[in-house]
C-alpha cells in the first residue's frame, strides 16, 4: 500500500511501473536517471502539490496497485 511516508525508491523498486504513473500526474520521481530520495509526500510537497491532490494520487496509485501487485516490469513507459 502506497503512502505518504512511502520512500520513492521503495515504489521504484517494487512498483516499476508507478514511476510512469507519478510522472503523468506530474510528480516527478527521477532525475537524471536517479531515483529521488526522500517519501512521495515530502516530493509532491516540494513540487508544489496540495494535501487533496497528494491523497487523490495516492488512492489512484493504490486502485493500480489493487491491479498489477508487485509487477516487476524494467521497461518504463516515459
Amino acid at each position: 500500500m502506497i503512502t505518504r511516508e512511502t520512500p520513492v525508491s521503495e515504489i521504484a523498486e517494487r512498483y516499476p511501473y508507478l514511476i510512469d504513473f507519478l510522472l503523468k500526474k506530474g510528480i516527478k520521481c527521477i532525475v537524471c536517471g536517479d531515483v529521488l530520495w526522500g517519501t512521495l509526500g515530502e516530493e509532491a510537497k516540494r513540487q508544489g502539490f496540495t494535501d487533496e491532490q497528494l491523497d487523490e494520487i495516492i488512492r489512484e496509485a493504490n486502485e493500480l496497485v489493487a491491479q498489477r501487485g508487485e509487477e516487476k516490469n524494467p521497461f518504463l513507459n516515459l
